[in-house]
């Protein structure tokens, strides 16, 4: 689930809402002393600042939607394949290229918007594949009366 909302937490700064900086956290007061009495020592440069995409909420709302594009179509044939080929495999694949398509993120956005929405999309399958062998793991698993609830939990 983190993988799944991590562009959530990270939009907030990939995207240019206003075209002027803030001034919120300004001082005109000079530098900080330290506890010897002398100036802190500032950097000579600031670091490199992200790179800022001009994206609409609507496009927008296609990067946080196409992850879920992906997970539909897995959803169902993940579990007969978990019954199949073994739900620890199922699950351990689907985790590695996930969490691998997360790490391609930052250059599927630099490369444009398509890479970037193909990027979540295949991400979104792998992610399907890990959802549903999780049923998988509690039919195997759980105890017979409490499986209902073991997967609603899960869900929740």
């Amino acid at each position: 689930m983190a993988q799944n909302v991590i562009m959530n937490i990270t939009m907030v700064t990939m995207v240019n809402s206003t075209d002027h900086q803030s001034q919120f956290n300004s001082s005109t007061e000079g530098l900080p002393v330290d506890s010897f009495g002398g100036p802190n020592k500032a950097p000579k440069s600031l670091p490199a600042r992200a790179p800022v995409y001009d994206w609409s909420p609507q496009i927008q709302g296609v990067i946080f939607g196409s992850v879920n594009y992906g997970m539909l179509l897995t959803l169902a044939p993940s579990g007969y394949l978990a019954g199949r080929v073994g739900t620890k495999r199922v699950l351990s694949v689907s985790l590695f290229v996930s969490s691998l398509f997360t790490l391609f993120i930052p250059l599927a956005a630099d490369l444009g918007l398509g890479f970037l929405i193909a990027t979540r999309i295949v991400q979104g399958l792998t992610q399907g594949s890990g959802f549903g062998g999780q049923f998988a793991i509690w039919e195997r698993w759980g105890p017979p009366r409490e499986r209902s609830q073991l997967c609603s939990i899960a869900l929740s």
